[in-house]
């Protein structure tokens, strides 16, 4: 078992690999995430105390300092993502100390289960998966993508990771959400137990250091932990207490080392978690290690066929509109239409180019509960798409829908999103059209523009009549 060291650039926050894998050493990374997006096959990953099958369509999360293996008995190529938790931490501040996953956890992992999946959650794993391909895409293209456009790739992946894949907001049901302070609160108490581990570790710390009542803390805890607080500060215990393990150190003095007041606590939490005991499960990982490791680093252009086969099957965007059959084959084709752009190198342009979304187009949005709801998933696609291709969005309203102030409400809530999701370095660069046949709408028009100028000063805004 190692400590496997991975150097980041500076402008680029995550690595990608392409490998070939039947038997990959068991080891950890620090302050990483580790992304596994298997594109043929299916491959075992062991991570501490979970043993999962990921299979071809599916993506895993290994999480930070997990000790894991990944083994395949056919050999699978896989793209394997890496990000970098200390590029987020300014950001997201407790991202080192958040636990990530796509499906719940499976006593035997031969059993495929997708119990608590519902529409929401699949859709997040369509989004994330497209944006895994796209960005895999952009790396095998033979040619070094500007960086403009994998830090796109970079929020949009570690957003989804963080408000998408949380393990604590993943388990809510429906459109239960946790707030943010909660969170917040749960992520601190849970870098404390991660910092403090080896001492003793009393309710009265937690509710000093949130300045809250036990009674409060207690209600908090219910609500979003299935675990009791004491069998929380265990399972972290445990988990610090696999890599002394297998280092060879003895059980009394890890169980010393990890804050157990008795060895016996140790053995017993330990089983808890891993259904064996220590010496058991060293045992078990030596036998693995003794078989050596048997995998391939690839070229990232070697999977380019494998990429496009898997992109043809998987590649998947959820129309609203079962009817708007033009644009669904259009996202079909999104991924041929980038590969035959970038091959396209003997063609000189001198027209600019550009792409037109059409905001209250039915596979765009949708009415839910009185109120317009964005598919963000399109506009990620759009968004990445004109700027792989360097062109230019132009986000297109049309006249008869601004007299309306739903319509014009739900204009403004569309700009403040879209300004928290890119940022507005990349909303400026849009232009917005304004559609009508007559002046009858020249001044809801006007007002229109007072307010997308409103939330961005510069923005570019052209007026189209058709007749």
């Amino acid at each position: 078992m190692y400590q496997e060291v991975l150097l980041f650039d500076k402008d680029m926050p995550f690595l990608v690999k392409i490998q070939n894998i039947r038997r990959y050493p068991i080891h950890w990374h620090e302050n990483a995430t580790e992304i596994l997006l298997p594109l043929n096959g299916s491959i075992e990953v062991v991570s501490n105390f979970e043993r999962a099958i990921v299979r071809q369509g599916e993506f895993f999360f290994v999480n930070n300092r997990s000790v894991h293996s990944l083994r395949s008995d056919s050999g699978t190529m896989a793209a394997v993502f890496y990000f970098d938790l200390d590029h987020f931490e300014n950001q997201f501040q407790y991202i080192k100390h958040m636990f990530f996953r796509s499906s719940s956890y499976q006593e035997n992992p031969m059993e495929k289960t997708d119990e608590i999946d519902d529409d929401i959650r699949r859709g997040n794993k369509t989004k994330f998966r497209n944006l895994l391909t796209g960005l895999l895409a952009e790396m095998t293209e033979g040619k070094i993508p500007a960086v403009t456009i994998l830090q796109k790739y970079e929020y949009q992946l570690a957003y989804s990771m963080i408000y998408d894949f949380n393990w604590l907001q993943f388990l809510q049901k429906g459109n239960h959400f946790i707030s943010s302070i909660h969170m917040d609160r749960y992520h601190r108490i849970v870098k404390y137990l991660d910092e403090n581990y080896f001492r003793k570790i009393t309710l009265d710390d937690i509710v000093s250091m949130e300045f809250i009542t036990k009674t409060y803390f207690s209600h908090f805890w219910k609500d979003l932990s299935s675990y009791s607080f004491q069998e929380r500060i265990n399972y972290e215990r445990v988990l610090k207490s696999e890599a002394m393990l297998l280092s060879g150190m003895s059980i009394a003095l890890i169980s010393e080392r990890c804050g157990f007041s008795d060895v016996k606590y140790y053995y017993r939490n330990f089983k808890r978690w891993y259904g064996c005991m220590p010496l058991e499960h060293r045992k078990r990982c030596e036998s693995y290690t003794k078989l050596g490791a048997a995998y391939e680093n690839l070229p990232l252009g070697s999977a380019a066929e494998i990429l496009a086969a898997y992109t043809n099957e998987y590649f998947v965007v959820q129309c609203v509109d079962a009817e708007d059959k033009d644009l669904a084959i259009f996202f079909d084709n999104y991924m041929k239409i980038k590969y035959l752009h970038s091959t396209d190198k003997k063609t000189v342009r001198v027209s600019s180019e550009f792409i037109v979304v059409n905001l209250f187009q039915t596979y765009n949005y949708h009415i839910e509960n009185e109120a317009v709801v964005f598919n963000w998933n399109n506009m990620d696609l759009w968004v990445n798409l004109s700027a792989g291709l360097n062109s230019t969005l132009h986000i297109k309203l049309v006249g008869s829908d601004l007299d309306n102030a739903f319509f014009h409400a739900a204009i403004e809530k569309f700009i403040e999103q879209a300004l928290y999701r890119y940022g507005m370095k990349t909303v400026q660069k849009w232009q917005f059209i304004i559609k009508f046949k007559d002046s009858d709408i020249c001044d809801p028009a006007n007002n229109m523009e007072k307010s997308i100028v409103k939330y961005i000063p510069e923005a570019i805004i052209n007026y189209l009549f058709e007749f």
